[in-house]
């Protein structure tokens, strides 16, 4: 679909549709806009400045110097006998503490520098469980800070699925990656070879699960005779195995990237 956006102000352009599957064949097709004649040509540098981390570009090749991720100053209102688990709350979230406040005689406000990436995901829940739903958050935006992050990959069947990569604190990598291989393991279904669920830095792997596949009975039709007759039976079931494991394509469900996004 191609829709004329009329005269600009510097040159003639076009709004186009296309569909595309990506990197991850998982998600299916998907609906992309594309704008043709000049403003086709923007910096990439500028847009990965623009996307997520703030990172700082070295000369030469494009190298990259260091990862800043955004910091937020969150304050916690909550009742004094949940100090401690709102405290290990924070520490948990790779939060740096900042001042204490006593407001009345049992109530205090906690001040913390956290990640965004940590409060945006499951964090207020999990404050509202721990404190019984008598604490309160607010935050606002504190700047960037680099920190030692890396990307954690994660390989269905020997392939990379790009959807299911994220970036993530280098010491808290090898526990994420033990969570999501073992929760992707539980919502992949049986298929008629084995699956192997890899998280991966670079190209070390970290973590690996595995789908059992499903087992068929090739030998039930075979009622007595010479052993050589179910052996052949047998190679030639895992001779199959091997190619389909080889040539096969595993689905993944919509509710393990939904899952995913929990860890």
């Amino acid at each position: 679909m191609t829709r004329d956006l009329g005269p600009a102000p510097l040159t003639r352009c076009l709004l186009v549709w296309m569909a595309v599957t990506g990197g991850a064949t998982a998600l299916g097709l998907a609906l992309v806009p594309d704008v043709l004649g000049t403003l086709r040509r923007p910096d990439p540098f500028d847009r990965l400045r623009r996307i997520g981390a703030d990172a700082i570009f070295g000369e030469g090749h494009g190298k990259i110097e260091e990862i800043r991720e955004p910091i937020v100053r969150a304050s916690v209102m909550c009742p004094t006998e949940y100090i401690g688990a709102v405290m290990k709350l924070n520490e948990d979230k790779r939060g740096k503490y900042v001042k204490q406040e006593h407001i009345g005689m049992n109530r205090v406000m906690l001040t913390y520098e956290i990640p965004l990436a940590e409060i945006i995901l499951d964090f207020y829940d999990r404050l509202k469980t721990l404190s019984r739903g008598y604490a309160t958050l607010d935050y606002e935006l504190a700047g960037y800070r680099a920190n030692d992050l890396v990307r954690l990959d994660m390989l269905v069947a020997g392939k990379r699925v790009d959807a299911l990569s994220v970036i993530c604190d280098r010491a808290d990598a090898e526990r994420r990656g033990r969570a999501i291989v073992k929760k992707l393991r539980s919502e992949i279904d049986r298929h008629m070879f084995e699956v192997a669920i890899q998280a991966a830095i670079g190209n070390r792997i970290v973590a690996r699960e595995s789908v059992r596949p499903l087992a068929k009975n090739v030998t039930g039709k075979c009622y007595g005779g010479d052993i050589t007759r179910k052996r052949k039976l047998w190679d030639r079931q895992r001779e199959g195995k091997r190619r389909m494991k080889q040539f096969g394509n595993v689905e993944i469900p919509q509710e393990a990237f939904l899952a995913v996004l929990k860890i």
